[in-house]
């Protein structure tokens, strides 16, 4: 079966040609047969395309990646490409909760802060959540339901926001 496996630095720790040749090996001597590689993002991962056994290759791999403070992840290569990837980046990849930034558009982002702080620190569920909003007066569940959101204050804050967290 043919596998992409995707080896993953992280901001302490680059991710190496060297590193790739390693992992290649390890696979070679569990029966994988190397069919190339592809770089997704300098020193951060890199795919490699093995054809070999998944669960074998998996087993070669972690324990190396383990010592070597990388991530791996062996999967098939067919059918892992998506035509979407939907996330709640917020406060996870971005330090920005948006809803908040575009709720300031509208008049009510400091009571918007205030809710997704709340939530965010368990203080409430999302049953109030939902409640506080329409408490004070929004009523939508997406950021274009916000009025006024247009186009171009949607790129001013796409300028403001922190786009990346450190680990992320």
């Amino acid at each position: 079966m043919l596998l992409a496996v995707t080896l993953i630095g992280n901001p302490e720790r680059a991710l190496t040609e060297n590193d790739v040749e390693l992992a290649s090996g390890a696979a070679r001597k569990v029966g994988g047969s190397i069919n190339g590689k592809e770089w997704l993002f300098p020193n951060e991962a890199c795919d490699i395309f093995v054809e070999g056994d998944a669960e074998l290759t998996r087993d070669a791999l972690t324990p190396w990646s383990i010592e070597n403070k990388l991530d791996v992840i062996v999967q098939p290569y067919q059918g892992r490409r998506k035509k979407a990837f939907l996330a709640d980046m917020e406060s996870t990849i971005i330090k920005n909760e948006m809803l908040d930034e575009l709720a300031e558009k509208v008049g009510i982002g400091e009571q918007v802060a205030l809710i997704t702080r709340r939530s965010m620190e368990g203080e409430i569920d999302f049953k109030a959540v939902h409640a506080a909003l329409a408490d004070i007066g929004y009523k939508g569940s997406a950021t274009v339901e916000l009025n006024g959101g247009d186009a171009a204050y949607l790129k001013d804050v796409n300028q403001r926001f922190e786009k990346i967290l450190s680990g992320a």
